[in-house]
């Protein structure tokens, strides 16, 4: 994921896509609207995708920890964690 000046970019694990996104000390929103390649991919790596584009449209939060991220619920849940690859 690539966060620069109000657009989110990255690969789904099968797909491009973009997005735009709005961010606060604690808050983040994602979204709402999607758009990326259609490539068909293994089903399996299709489920994967569907899931992830759907937790990034869910995050409402984000706890940031050294070079770690994590997404988060509208109830402060964590819904994924990432961390920085150089």
């Amino acid at each position: 994921m690539q966060f620069d000046k109000g657009r989110l970019a990255g690969s789904d694990g099968c797909n491009r896509y973009t997005t735009s996104y709005s961010a606060s000390q604690s808050s983040l929103k994602i979204g709402p609207g999607f758009a990326g390649t259609r490539m068909a991919c293994a089903q399996p790596i299709m489920e994967e995708a569907t899931t992830f584009i759907g937790i990034l449209g869910r995050t409402a939060g984000y706890r940031a920890d050294g070079g770690r991220m994590t997404l988060l619920d509208r109830d402060g849940r964590p819904l994924a964690d990432f961390r920085k690859v150089p």
